[in-house]
């Protein structure tokens, strides 16, 4: 698959194919589609997915497809892991949940912003890969298969013993005979079955160790080169992930508060400001959450922060309670994860009916 993808309109296929070829000229691979044309294709949708780094050209032609629409999850998805370049070629304003990110300006593939997208998506591309640890399915199946030997072993080695036991002490029925010597057979056999339980078990405890070990490294390194991130409180995994628009402080505040005197920990992010609110923390307080509260308004609704968490929490498929802070109706992108989920009018709510709503979903 190509390590960068470059998305565009019909209408601005040179300016796509342009920047293709300085990418290729970069020494980076790249493939491009026609934004405008539904991206159905199981080859064009693998190629968005494991695509190191996507860049979307955005112009007045691409605002008019249904691109960003369509394929919005796959861009909040690039956004969270920090795969996303955007290219502006004309004014034409960036579609909600993307209007805040800082998008490159290019006129054609020889100005400075040209050059400025290749060398972005250089520095993206040259990060390492993550190393992706042993799929736990396969992992579990493994230490089960051994876990199942060592039982069997154990089991046969005890029935052995207690049959040598009791035959070493059964009275004799009628003349004592000479018994004959053990062959060497018998003695592979018994050294096997009474040898293989403790072996077995050590090589267990030496993969176990080892495996703890490297685990013990990794998060290590993950911890010591994580961005800072507001902690829950008490240090204790986060319950509630709170989604709001900043210009509803007051009322968001006086509902966490209240998330918080019912005995969960809630997640908020209260430090950050604009477009400089990391991405990392966010994304990984939204996996680690059970439940995300979104808090809807007016702001919430136009806050591009706010719909890239909905489409965060929905590619988790986390929960979503809907506290309405005002009469305005859901847009559709909103509407379409939280359908069926619990909506509750601040205005008419009370303390039990909170704390049902609450259980129900993060107690499942």
């Amino acid at each position: 698959m190509a390590v960068v993808f470059v998305g565009y309109a019909k209408k601005d296929d040179a300016a796509a194919a342009a920047i293709v070829d300085a990418l290729l000229h970069n020494g980076m691979e790249a493939s491009s589609a026609d934004a405008t044309e539904p991206l159905a294709a199981p080859r064009l949708q693998a190629a968005i997915t494991s695509a190191r780094c996507m860049i979307i050209l955005w112009s007045d032609a691409a605002a008019q497809s249904q691109f960003v629409q369509q394929e919005m999850q796959h861009l909040i998805k690039a956004w969270s892991s920090n795969r996303l370049l955007l290219a502006a070629l004309d004014d034409t304003p960036l579609p909600i949940g993307l209007r805040d990110l800082a998008a490159i300006r290019i006129n054609d593939a020889s100005d400075s912003g040209a050059r400025e997208l290749v060398e972005s998506a250089r520095a993206i591309v040259s990060v390492p890969e993550p190393t992706l640890a042993p799929a736990a399915p396969k992992s579990r199946k493994l230490w089960a298969i051994v876990a199942a030997g060592i039982v069997v072993l154990g089991i046969a080695s005890a029935f052995n013993l207690m049959w040598m036991w009791t035959a070493a002490r059964a009275p004799s029925p009628g003349p004592v005979l000479i018994a004959a010597p053990l062959r060497t057979a018998d003695l592979v056999r018994i050294a096997i079955e009474l040898g293989l339980v403790p072996i077995a078990a050590v090589i267990a405890i030496i993969i176990m160790w080892r495996r703890i070990a490297r685990a013990v490294a990794t998060a290590r390194h993950a911890r010591r080169d994580a961005p800072s991130q507001p902690p829950p409180r008490a240090g204790k995994t986060p319950q509630v992930f709170i989604s709001y628009s900043r210009q509803d402080g007051q009322a968001v505040d006086q509902l966490a508060r209240q998330i918080e005197q019912l005995g969960y920990v809630i997640w908020i992010d209260r430090q950050s400001t604009g477009s400089q609110r990391y991405a990392a923390p966010i994304v990984r307080a939204i996996r680690t959450s059970r439940l995300v509260a979104l808090m809807c308004s007016r702001n919430a609704f136009a806050s591009d922060h706010v719909i890239r968490e909905v489409y965060v929490a929905g590619d988790f498929k986390k929960p979503f309670i809907a506290f309405q802070l005002d009469p305005t109706d859901f847009p559709d992108e909103v509407l379409y994860f939280v359908s069926g989920f619990p909506r509750i009018t601040v205005a008419d709510m009370d303390a039990q009916q909170l704390h049902a709503e609450i259980a129900r979903l993060v107690d499942v």
